[in-house]
């Protein structure tokens, strides 16, 4: 199939809006869509290769990246939007073109100016070396770095993204006259796909924001444009805590925390900054992104993927070592059966195919009870002390009771040693004392069980 049907919302919700927030400016989607049109004209005069990949690389208004994005479709291209990785570390992908404002110095060929889009302009990479794609083929987004120095390139299909949009749509209660506010990068797919294309296909107001801009301004925004919903991910909600720790009065329905499995803290300063339902989301970019949907509130202590999305089943492939350690019977690996499987792995110019069109092995560890699903960590990210078994979550959670921790990374050395990096809110000078609660509290000593270091956050990481 070809990707027409991802243009369909735009005629069948004409007069719904799409709002870059960076230039107050709304847009009808009939108008976003011809904006789309003129920019794809400009695309096709630069003759690129049809299903080739075109780099969508730092564009600094995320309304512009979203614009150039619909433009690549139209033009029978795959885009790729790249918000934060430096175009040094993407060697791994064989691209045919980038669209930027920034100068690239890397081609042969001069660029091609999108008088559509101010400032930005098509470079054409001097090579025959890329990948040639199919039909199907829809989008590329990355995966999380947490496992490698490199993130890897997924490629998603068109008919498999429909099938998610639309089980997205039949679980979560978004309306007709909703209004998201889009704070997640178009990079990451829970912010394309989950939120933009989602709320799309239901014809909704788009609000689209810079992310640091939206949460420092987010009270203003928030009764500016009526906002009625908001995609986070834990991170992104930490942030937003850390620059609004009061009260927002608002008339969100709901808000939503997806990507990563959310600490207690966290969960409870969404409910009190907003004082609306939060729904936790499961799901990764291989599968969808989202499988499944839960409501998360402050007495639980117990984090479940919640109910499977429509059209989506699940299973646990038992594993003995877990249910050793654990004392649990059914424990195992999430396997996950969905229509929205990615199509693989891009390598150079080559695509590496998944084990299965219906099925992917996630490396989520969790245990069945009262017919709910319940996450306990990823494969081998855990640590015995003495008798007892801690999760990497468990000393995530402890870290983020600080309100300046935004993100807690953790490896394991091969001597069972643990290597804490903590990012915490940029200051002049981090006071961060907490060995000896820590100690207290899981019965490990620093430099002898484990090592910390502390990084003024940057910015440049949203998961």
């Amino acid at each position: 199939m070809s990707c027409n049907d991802f243009f369909r919302p735009f005629m069948e919700f004409k007069e719904s809006c799409i709002i870059d927030v960076s230039t107050k400016s709304h847009y009808t989607y009939d108008v976003f869509f011809q904006k789309v049109m003129n920019i794809s004209s400009e695309l096709f005069m630069a003759k690129l290769t049809p299903r080739s990949i075109v780099l969508i690389y730092k564009i600094s208004n995320p309304f512009e990246s979203i614009l150039a994005f619909f433009a690549c479709l139209k033009s029978d291209l795959i885009p790729f939007i790249v918000d934060t990785e430096d175009i040094k570390n993407i060697s791994d992908l064989k691209y045919k073109a980038i669209i930027t404002n920034s100068i690239i110095s890397s081609t042969k060929t001069l660029p091609i100016i999108l008088n559509s889009i101010s400032g930005v302009v098509v470079y054409e990479m001097d090579s025959e070396d890329y990948y040639k794609g199919n039909e199907n083929d829809f989008i590329i987004v990355t995966s999380s770095k947490s496992t490698s120095t490199v993130a890897k390139k997924i490629l998603l299909g068109a008919k498999e993204t429909l099938f998610n949009i639309e089980s997205n749509r039949k679980s979560l209660p978004i309306l007709k006259d909703e209004r998201t506010l889009v704070l997640l990068p178009f990079s990451y797919s829970y912010g394309l796909i989950a939120q933009f294309l989602t709320h799309l296909f239901v014809g909704t107001d788009i609000i689209i924001a810079p992310r640091i801009v939206g949460v420092i301004q987010l009270k203003t925004i928030i009764h500016d444009y009526d906002v009625t919903n908001i995609f986070l991910t834990p991170l992104l909600a930490r942030l937003i805590l850390i620059y609004n720790n009061t009260f927002i009065n608002n008339n969100l329905r709901f808000v939503t925390l997806g990507g990563d499995k959310p600490c207690q803290s966290t969960i409870n300063g969404v409910r009190s900054l907003f004082d609306c339902e939060i729904y936790g989301t499961y799901g990764l970019a291989e599968a969808g992104p989202r499988v499944a949907t839960s409501k998360l509130n402050i007495e639980k202590t117990k984090v479940d993927i919640g109910q499977i999305n429509p059209g989506i089943e699940v299973s646990i492939v038992e594993d003995e070592k877990y249910r050793e350690i654990t004392k649990i019977k059914a424990i195992g690996y999430l396997k996950i059966y969905t229509p929205s499987i990615y199509l693989g792995y891009i390598q150079g110019s080559s695509l590496c195919k998944p084990e299965s069109s219906e099925f992917i092995m996630t490396k989520d560890i969790v245990y069945n009870s009262d017919n709910t699903y319940c996450l306990l960590g990823r494969d081998n990210e855990y640590i015995m002390i003495g008798s007892k078994l801690y999760w990497f979550q468990d000393f995530k959670s402890f870290f983020y009771n600080n309100p300046n921790v935004l993100k807690v990374k953790i490896q394991k050395d091969t001597d069972s040693k643990l290597i804490f990096t903590i990012f915490y809110k940029s200051k002049d000078s981090v006071n961060f004392d907490m060995e000896d609660s820590f100690n207290s509290y899981f019965g490990i000593k620093k430099d002898l069980d484990y090592s910390l270091t502390v990084v003024g956050y940057q910015y440049n990481q949203y998961k």
